[in-house]
C-alpha cells in the first residue's frame, strides 16, 4: 500500500505573494484566490513529501501557536474544494474535517491561524465591458 501526502496543484495556475498573503489565479476556471499566512503555508508546504503531522509541526513553528493536525485537515478541505490540491490528493472524505466553529473554540486567541482562502470568479473582458456602465452612469445598451 502506498502512502499519498497532499500535494498542492502547481500547473494552470499562477502565484504572487503579496505581504504574508498568497494570491493564486486558476488560468483555465478564471478565479482568483486569495491565501492568508496559514493557508499559503500549507499550500507552499504541501509538495507530496510530507505528511498532515509533518505539516501540523511546520506550521506551529512558523506561527509560534499549536496547530494541530485537525487545522491542516481544515485547510486541505478548503484548498480542494477550490480545485488547489492535484485530483485524488489528500482525500479528506476519509477523515473528519473539524468544522470552523470546533476550531475557533480549540484555538481561542491563536484564532488567527485559521486558513482562509477566499476565490472570486472573474468575469470574461466581454462581459465585464457590456455591464459597465456608460460614462454617466446609464448602462450601455444591449
Amino acid at each position: 500500500m502506498t502512502v499519498s501526502y497532499p500535494r498542492a496543484r502547481r500547473v494552470g495556475l499562477r502565484t504572487e505573494t503579496l505581504l504574508d498573503e498568497l494570491l493564486v489565479y486558476d488560468l483555465a476556471k478564471k478565479k482568483a484566490h486569495c491565501l492568508n499566512a496559514t493557508a499559503a503555508c500549507v499550500y507552499q508546504l504541501a509538495d507530496g513529501t510530507r505528511s498532515t503531522k509533518v505539516l501540523a509541526k511546520e506550521l506551529s513553528e512558523r506561527f509560534g501557536t499549536p496547530a494541530g493536525e485537525d487545522l491542516v485537515w481544515y485547510c486541505l478541505d478548503e484548498l480542494g474544494r477550490q480545485g488547489l490540491l492535484e485530483s485524488g490528493q489528500a482525500e479528506t472524505s476519509k477523515v473528519v474535517v473539524p468544522s470552523r466553529r470546533h476550531l475557533l473554540t480549540r484555538l481561542g486567541i491563536a484564532a488567527a491561524v485559521l486558513p482562509v482562502v477566499l476565490s472570486v470568479a472573474l468575469p470574461r473582458p466581454a462581459s465585464a465591458q457590456l455591464r459597465s456602465p456608460g460614462p454617466t452612469g446609464t448602462p450601455i445598451p444591449d
